[in-house]
């Protein structure tokens, strides 16, 4: 029988990659939340990617 994953909600993702930005380390996360530490890696990226495309828009050039 396979294992079903188990699904996040936006908040708790954010809630992780905002602490883990903040310096705590990834084990420490991962112990404190029951994740992966590949998986706080991978949601700390894609946070990343967001942030970086909500703040670029369409134009590369800030309006001043």
């Amino acid at each position: 029988m396979a294992k079903e994953r188990k699904q996040f909600s936006r908040d708790f993702k954010i809630k992780v990659v905002l602490a883990y930005d903040s310096g705590v380390s990834a084990a420490e996360l991962a112990r404190q939340f029951e994740v992966h530490p590949n998986v706080i890696y991978n949601w700390s990226k894609e946070y990343q990617r967001f942030i970086l495309k909500f703040f670029l828009g369409r134009s590369r050039t800030p309006d001043c």
